[in-house]
């Protein structure tokens, strides 16, 4: 299975490094972070949290969008940086709302 997405795998891990060449500390702590997910319920947990926290981000400057000038990429990176470390925070606490969720 692996080797039949092995392209598409590579090509994404590319992107996110290729998007924060400019922050190595934090795809290096993003890296380590990432090899302590070891069991599938914790995936599952954790892209959960990832999709949750995103979509709370795009909640919220879609609401900000209206009301003020669209900020510079600087700034989303930097949130985009804070949203990353909140999940792998929040991979570790019990988490009663995404227990029982699924992926589709």
């Amino acid at each position: 299975m692996f080797e039949a997405l092995s392209d598409s795998v590579y090509s994404e891990v590319a992107a996110l490094i290729s998007a924060n060449e400019n922050r190595p500390h934090f795809l290096i702590q993003l890296f380590r972070d990432l090899q302590m997910i070891s069991s599938d319920p914790l995936r599952q947990r954790t892209l959960q949290s990832i999709h949750e926290v995103v979509s709370r981000y795009l909640a919220t400057t879609t609401v900000e969008s209206h009301h003020q000038p669209q900020d510079d990429l600087q700034q989303t990176s930097e949130v985009g940086d804070k949203i990353i470390h909140h999940v792998l925070d929040f991979k570790l606490s019990p988490c009663p709302e995404c227990c029982m969720l699924y992926f589709g």
